[in-house]
This record gives structure tokens, C-alpha cells and sequence, in this order.
């Protein structure tokens, strides 16, 4: 998996594979989400465990949350350490391999949440899933954003710009 993540010749190549993950991982969870939600409001909906305790309705978001901070901290950790390698190959690789872990990570917080709202069909999961999903939408990948997050020097920050040779 990392030598495809890592093989690009141009920061339109890495960009592209960036947001081919973004959007993979991300639409993953729409239709499930539709279905359970669309199905429960016709009434056709049938939960597993209606009853499931109301611990969940605290255990819920708070693993939720845990794996959002611990998505962003680890990703801010790696980008730091990218910001001294000496290429932009080398810091391009660091991000696109760390923006793989932060999206999966996401990617496992808003699963979960589906799976609770299916076996519960409790509205609450809902709202507590489009959060997620806002959360996981901020993660949208731009030149931009990466331009941002390297903080890298104006050099290749021409080359980013200009769709140079890596």
C-alpha cells in the first residue's frame, strides 16, 4: 500500500491520490447511513437493540471524540517531523501517509457510530454521525492545505503551485 501511496512525479499526481482517499473513505458511510435513516423514518426500520442502554447515548461521542483528537494529533505529529526532511519528495510521502492514517482513523469513528445506530435506530447516533461527517469534511485535501500544513519554503512552494517536477 505505501508504494502506491508514494508514487507520484507531480503534486497534481499527489494531490489526486490524496483526494481519491479522501472521497473513498469518506463515501463509504453516506448510503448506510440513508438507508438506516431513510428506513427508520418510513417506519420500516426494525433496530436489533431498541433497548440498548443508555450508556452508550455517553460512550458513543465520547469514543467518537477520543478518535477525532487522537486522528488530528497524530497527523499534526507527523507533519511537524516532515517539516525538517530536506526534500519536498520526502514531505510529500510523510503527508500523504499521514493524511491515510488520519482519514482511516475518521474512517473508524464514523463506522462505529453507524453501527451503533443501527442496532439502536436511536435518532440521537444520527446527529452524533453528521458531526462526524463534518469533522471528517474538514479534512478535505487542497494545494492549499497542504501549502499550509508544511509550511513549506517559497521554493517549493512554486513547485506545489506550478505542478513542477518533484
Amino acid at each position: 500500500m505505501k508504494n502506491y501511496l508514494t508514487t507520484f512525479d507531480k503534486p497534481l499526481d499527489f494531490l489526486n491520490k490524496l483526494r481519491v482517499i479522501f472521497y473513498s473513505m469518506v463515501g463509504i458511510t453516506p448510503p448506510i447511513f440513508l438507508y438506516i435513516y431513510l428506513e427508520s423514518r418510513n417506519g420500516e426500520f426494525s433496530p436489533i437493540y431498541p433497548e440498548l442502554s443508555s450508556i452508550f447515548y455517553y460512550i458513543v461521542p465520547i469514543v467518537c471524540v477520543v478518535l477525532t483528537i487522537l486522528a488530528y494529533w497524530y497527523y499534526e505529529k507527523q507533519i511537524r517531523a516532515a517539516r525538517t526532511l530536506p526534500s519536498l519528495r520526502a514531505k510529500l510521502d510523510v503527508i500523504i501517509l499521514s493524511s491515510f492514517n488520519k482519514f482511516l482513523i475518521l474512517e473508524i469513528a464514523t463506522l462505529f457510530n453507524i453501527l451503533i445506530y443501527y442496532l439502536s435506530g436511536q435518532i440521537f447516533y444520527a446527529g452524533v454521525y453528521i458531526a462526524m461527517i463534518i469533522f471528517f469534511g474538514m479534512s478535505n485535501p487542497s494545494i492549499y492545505s497542504v501549502l499550509s500544513d508544511l509550511r513549506l519554503p517559497k521554493r517549493e512552494a512554486d513547485v506545489m503551485r506550478n505542478n513542477g517536477n518533484i
